[in-house]
């Protein structure tokens, strides 16, 4: 399967497809995702479903994860991989529901 990058009609974004972020990703693919992400600030996966531990492998590909910040409601969200946080204001079943690795935003310095 071939990688696809088509922007978006807002000013930024894009949306890349043609790829399965639950398997390893080809060096050249995240080159052209970061490349993606650089131009357009903006990336979108859709239709992904990953486990706690694919998201963690594939958000290391563009660099060292960051810890998350302080979680306001107590314990942490995820013990067994506390480098993911939820970024949400939806609440199912007295939970967060969206869960985000924290990368570098892109062009930090490592």
């Amino acid at each position: 399967m071939t990688i696809s990058i088509r922007n978006l009609d807002a000013a930024l974004g894009a949306e890349i497809g043609g790829i399965d972020l639950s398997k390893p990703v080809a060096q050249d693919d995240v080159q052209a995702i970061e490349d993606a992400w650089g131009d357009r600030l903006v990336v979108v996966f859709r239709g992904q479903k990953l486990s706690d531990p694919q998201l963690i492998a594939f958000s290391r590909n563009f660099g060292e994860l960051d810890p998350p910040g302080p979680n306001p409601y107590g314990e942490p969200f995820n013990k067994e991989h506390p480098e993911l946080n939820v970024i949400s204001n939806v609440v199912e079943n007295a939970s967060r529901s969206a869960i985000s690795a924290t990368a570098k935003p892109f062009g930090t310095p490592t």
